[in-house]
């Protein structure tokens, strides 16, 4: 941890921005792996022709989060 704290200092990096991006690293860990579950299981759940309706939350669920994925 000490070494951790020289380093920032050294870098003169902000403890908030460091905070920030992590945050920010995490949510897009967390867009990409809720967009490869989601997205299987769509396909999964299309392949047994339900009506498209029952698809319609999924299928915006995915373009959010592909989109979420690429502004995080």
């Amino acid at each position: 941890m000490r070494d951790l704290r020289r380093a920032m200092a050294l870098l003169e990096l902000e403890p908030r921005r460091v905070l920030l991006s992590i945050a920010a690293g995490v949510a897009t860990l967390g867009s990409a792996l809720l967009l490869a579950g989601l997205s299987a299981w769509l396909i999964v759940r299309a392949w047994e022709m339900p009506p498209v309706l029952d698809l319609t939350v999924a299928v915006v669920a995915v373009r959010a989060l592909g989109i979420s994925r690429g502004l995080f």
